[in-house]
């Protein structure tokens, strides 16, 4: 029989659920350890159709929780949601293939699968909500993001709105400025509550100012939605890795962790947090 803990959290009076997982020989799987949450196990139910008892502890989350290669390694484990277990990243073109992860540590696909396939029954259509996504960016705006509110929206190739990505995606803004220079950065992982996104490249649109298919740089997508996604393709001027945009206030970060300097190339999948 299977276990797994649970822990109910709000935003904006949304209500979602996030999972335990532990770290194991550079893998996470599901906690099953309920012995240090004893004390505070709200509920229990058994799901029989897939021989599992989810067990609903009271535990409370830190905002913006630092974290380490080596925190994260020695750690009673992380909260995850459905969202990191979908695999992501995946670029058919350069037949790379998506991965479930939480920053650099790959989620164990079959504990992912089994999450997935147990939220589909007990809480329809939490696999996708919230998204769980990542913005990086130099470390000399720690101050100003995690001490004077979150994430604010910047200008872009989607207007202004608050940019995400992939780990990886995240990582090249991170650890490279604009020109592609080296420097000290950090990732932030977010929780995005966007149900709808407005999809690029986008059918009979062209952008006034440039003409592609995959900007809006009047941003007029935010008329109707709350998020805009590009995704990737295999001609010039198509994004490598794709991208996010959502409204400063459908999202906020969790963690923050510092990268590893490496070579940049658009389809790395190895880069490691410090």
């Amino acid at each position: 029989m299977n276990q797994i803990i649970v822990r109910e959290r709000l935003y904006n009076n949304i209500s979602f659920h996030e999972f335990l997982f532990i770290p194991i020989d550079g893998k996470l799987y599901i906690c099953k350890n309920v012995e240090r949450f004893k004390e505070r196990i709200l509920t229990q139910s058994f799901i029989a159709e897939m021989n599992t008892v989810i067990i609903k502890v009271k535990s409370t989350a830190f905002p913006c929780d630092e974290i380490s290669s080596e925190k994260l390694k020695n750690s009673n484990g992380v909260w995850i949601v459905p969202n990191d277990c979908m695999p992501k990243g995946e670029n058919k073109f350069e037949k790379i293939a998506g991965k479930a992860q939480f920053y650099d540590i790959e989620i164990c696909e079959k504990d992912a699968s089994h999450i997935l396939k147990l939220c589909s029954k007990v809480w329809p259509g939490s696999q996708t909500y919230p998204m769980s996504l990542y913005h990086g960016t130099s470390k000399n705006r720690r101050e100003e993001i995690v001490h004077d509110g979150g994430l604010q929206e910047t200008f872009g190739m989607l207007g202004d709105a608050v940019y995400l990505g992939t780990f990886w995606k995240a990582s090249r803004f991170a650890a490279f400025d604009k020109n592609y220079h080296a420097q000290e950065g950090e990732v932030y992982r977010t929780l995005v509550f966007v149900k709808e996104f407005q999809e690029f490249p986008l059918e009979h649109w062209a952008c006034f100012c440039c003409d592609l298919d995959i900007s809006d740089h009047k941003g007029i997508w935010k008329l109707l939605f709350d998020g805009a996604h590009v995704n990737i393709g295999n001609t010039k001027g198509k994004l490598r890795n794709e991208e996010w945009a959502v409204k400063q206030r459908v999202q906020f970060i969790t963690h923050v962790a510092g990268i590893q300097s490496y070579e940049y190339t658009p389809y790395k999948r190895n880069i490691k947090i410090v």
